[in-house]
């Protein structure tokens, strides 16, 4: 990340804490005096202690802070001095037959503030976080690429899909509420593997005791990603379509598990996205991410929140 990039986020991360701690822990009230008389500026909060050195004329508007019982702290001429907050009345701005008061706009801008800060950064840390990755796999692929008889490649072959599909199958098949039901292809068959299929990888059946349900699994390997590309194109329109077909129709919930870096036997990292999640065969990388799970770890199914995972 670029020192220019490290100092937005410094600046971000400031302004946004700060807005945070005015509206929560510093209080300010934007006051008006609409007596006819002046309210007097103290030096004390006290009517009998608290030297008079100023006045607010009626119509003035002052800015108070830290307020205590009745009296409120104000700067005036550059230190901290103290009117009584009951003699003055809150500045409200009005519009037509509505009212508001101003230091309700003022806290209002602030959350604003905070929030719009609070996304951006979230923003910033998942192209960093996506940016990482795809970094990573770039030196890999390189890597790969420089090795004697090892072709450069973004697809994977059958063989690897097998054998990636070894992989997930064996983190299935090591927890004991999984039963495998069915495998798309075998290494007999593995002219099946190719990009016409119109049914997920594999097929699992989750038993909880007196509770079964059925999922399906569409597994995809590659061994770089390059982020110069719109993102990973996972299927083809035609596949896109019949898995959701197939989702429907079976009653059944379909998950499209990417792996990507590392070997197909084991992947550098490991995305499960639910198929209602994706909205087209191209699935960005800030999107996968949010998916993120570790490949050395078995696979759960939460049955009640309808999600796939490393647990």
């Amino acid at each position: 990340m670029s020192s220019s990039i490290r100092l937005s986020t410094a600046l971000l991360a400031i302004i946004s804490l700060l807005s945070l701690l005015m509206v929560l822990f510093f209080p300010i009230n934007i006051m008006e005096n609409n007596n006819q008389d002046q309210v007097d500026i103290r030096t004390k909060s006290n009517a009998f202690k608290g030297e008079v050195i100023g006045s607010i004329k009626p119509g003035n508007i002052i800015m108070c802070y830290g307020k205590k019982v009745d009296w409120a702290k104000i700067i005036y001429m550059g230190k901290t001095r103290y009117v009584n907050f009951t003699l003055l009345s809150p500045k409200k701005l009005i519009f037509q037959n509505y009212s508001i008061e101003l230091d309700t706009i003022v806290k209002l801008i602030l959350g604003s503030v905070f929030l719009i800060s609070f996304l951006v950064l979230s923003r910033m840390k998942e192209n960093k976080n996506a940016h990482s990755v795809s970094q990573s796999l770039r030196v890999e692929a390189k890597y790969r690429i420089n090795k004697k008889n090892d072709q450069p490649f973004n697809a994977t072959s059958v063989e690897e899909s097998i054998e990636f599909d070894k992989f997930i199958l064996n983190k299935f098949n090591s927890n004991k509420y999984f039963r495998f039901i069915e495998w798309l292809g075998d290494e007999n068959s593995r002219t099946i593997y190719s990009k016409s299929n119109i049914r997920p990888n594999l097929k699992f059946e989750f038993d909880v005791g007196q509770y079964a349900y059925q999922l399906a699994v569409e597994n995809k390997w590659y061994n770089k990603y390059d982020d110069d590309i719109e993102g990973i194109k996972w299927s083809d329109e035609r596949q896109f379509e019949s898995f959701h077909l197939y989702q429907k129709s079976n009653s059944i919930s379909v998950f499209v598990v990417i792996g990507l870096g590392g070997w197909a036997y084991q992947p550098k990292y490991l995305f499960i996205v639910p198929l209602n999640q994706l909205e087209s065969p191209t699935v960005k990388m800030n999107t996968l991410y949010q998916y993120k799970n570790d490949p050395n770890k078995l696979i759960y199914f939460d049955h009640k929140a309808n999600t796939l995972s490393t647990i």
